[in-house]
């Protein structure tokens, strides 16, 4: 599995889950490779290898370019069964015309907001790769607080190490329920 994220840093105050997501999956797959933009070097299990493409947003076009060369050179050094993109909605466009050449699944979803007021006829069908983009109730956000989950602060949109293993668990069965890999 091949997995987009934003910092592989158990210690982000935003972005920490992303670590223990990582640790979590990894069990289920015989290898992960991540391609992340803030990495500290934290000890990872040893199917895990994590690729730095650091993205600033005062320098997007050099962004752009360290990307594409860092999924560029991932995608040719092994063939992925799957690509998940988690929380990182740029990146995760960015890599769509690369792997559909490949014929590579790719799973992406809404965090907070979904696009239902798109009107039907103007909806672009995603098939399998993008987990509900037109309904409210199957974003990421929705799915927690219908499971029980809440978030971390009134006003917040972070949630608890508990919800972010819920989510893992949501996407594995999602992918496997799609007979994604």
């Amino acid at each position: 599995m091949l997995l987009l994220n934003y910092a592989m840093n158990p210690t982000h105050s935003i972005f920490g889950h992303q670590f223990e997501i990582v640790n979590n999956i990894s069990d289920s797959f015989e290898s992960v490779t991540v391609i992340t933009t803030e990495y500290i070097g934290d000890k990872l299990p040893e199917n895990v290898k994590v690729y730095l493409a650091p993205w600033k947003s005062n320098s997007k076009i050099l962004s752009v370019v360290k990307f594409y060369r860092t999924l560029i050179l991932v995608l040719f050094k092994k063939r992925y069964d799957l690509v998940f993109s988690h929380m990182v909605d740029t990146q995760a466009f960015m890599a769509v015309p690369l792997l559909k050449i490949q014929k590579i699944p790719h799973i992406f979803f809404n965090g907070n907001t979904s696009f239902d007021s798109i009107p039907i006829q103007n909806r672009y069908n995603w098939g399998t790769s993008y987990i509900e983009p037109y309904n409210k109730a199957g974003t990421y956000t929705s799915v927690l607080q219908n499971n029980g989950h809440q978030t971390v602060a009134p006003d917040s949109y972070h949630f608890g190490k508990e919800a972010h293993s819920f989510w893992a668990n949501y996407v594995l069965q999602y992918i496997v329920r799609n007979q994604l890999i």
